[in-house]
């Protein structure tokens, strides 16, 4: 009461002057009255970090654990104030023998561990109803490589024209047992370069899709694949029909010339030999109703990619006795 008399007088001197005691003197009121209020105990709710011990490296977070716990305390006014604006704070260590078989904890089961961690306080009961876990234990593997030249974006009329070399051809995934398990034996490696129109030869960062690739390590993390590419082209070709080794005496060919198509690499488009591309009748596919046979190609050059038979030359017509 003496700081706010000395206050009240300063107020009614009539020297302008005093108007800086009057403030100092309301800041010592103050501090003595915050003093005086921190030294009393009081009841309240605290939002209190944790920490879980246990043995990290043999563990995988799947989804982040609780970092705080509610309690309700009776302390010292300091004390709570201290913690409320979170100074000198210690988080409480909560241990967990087994955390991939542990899916929750029930908070009042805590309260014992509290206690014992917060000598300051008298802590009355632990609010928070239930912290949820979602650990899994640590597991590695190592998996095949292997590369689906299907799901490569090729330009239009190019073509691979050699074997995927995969280099390293495996590799080792460390993360959750739950999902190293799920995991086939055999992994694609994605190429997500597009209209790719020359040889290949590029490292890729190797990516598990389906899954949480932020909980899998992968080692090496770069896989280096290599192809070769080349533009491909149509060719339409007239042939003659080898009648004498495939149709009957008795059967006569009406037009002994068919037309192929192929696709072949422009860089053997010239060399490939022609005459090497056979075409003959099946004569037991005789039909005497419209007087055709089917045709078939038997031989062609091994540097042509796809062969076969212009529509109008599936089937000869014949005249048969």
């Amino acid at each position: 009461m003496g700081a706010f008399k000395n206050i009240l007088q300063n107020i009614s001197s009539p020297k302008g002057n005093n108007w800086k005691a009057i403030i100092l003197s309301i800041m010592a009121a103050s501090v003595f009255w915050l003093f005086q209020s921190l030294n009393k105990e009081y009841s309240t709710n605290l939002n209190y970090p944790i920490v879980f011990d246990y043995p990290a490296e043999q563990y995988v977070v799947i989804k982040k654990l609780p970092d705080e716990v509610q309690i309700n305390v009776n302390g010292i006014g300091w004390n709570i104030f201290r913690k409320t604006f979170s100074i000198g704070l210690i988080p409480i260590r909560v241990p967990l023998e087994n955390p991939s078989t542990t899916p929750k904890i029930i908070g009042t089961s805590l309260l014992a561990n509290i206690n014992d961690q917060l000598p300051q306080f008298q802590v009355n009961y632990v609010i928070t109803d239930t912290l949820f876990l979602d650990i899994d234990q640590k597991s590695s593997r190592t998996f095949k490589i292997f590369a689906d030249s299907l799901s490569i974006d090729i330009k239009n009329n190019y073509r691979i024209t050699s074997n995927l070399i995969i280099d390293p051809d495996s590799v080792t995934i460390m993360g959750p047992i739950s999902i190293i398990t799920q995991l086939p034996p055999n992994l694609p490696i994605r190429i997500s370069q597009q209209n790719i129109d020359e040889p290949f030869d590029d490292d890729i960062k190797f990516e598990i899709r389906g899954f949480q690739q932020s909980l899998l390590e992968v080692t090496p993390e770069n896989i280096n694949v290599e192809f070769e590419v080349e533009e491909y082209v149509t060719v339409s070709y007239t042939t003659s029909l080898l009648v004498a080794d495939s149709i009957p005496s008795n059967i006569y060919a009406i037009d002994s010339t068919v037309n192929v198509t192929y696709s072949i690499p422009r860089s053997a488009q010239a060399s490939v030999d022609k005459d090497q591309i056979h075409v003959v009748a099946l004569p037991e596919t005789l039909n005497k109703e419209d007087s055709t046979v089917e045709l078939s190609i038997r031989n062609y050059p091994e540097q042509i990619a796809e062969i076969k038979l212009d529509s109008t030359s599936q089937l000869m017509k014949v005249i048969y006795e």
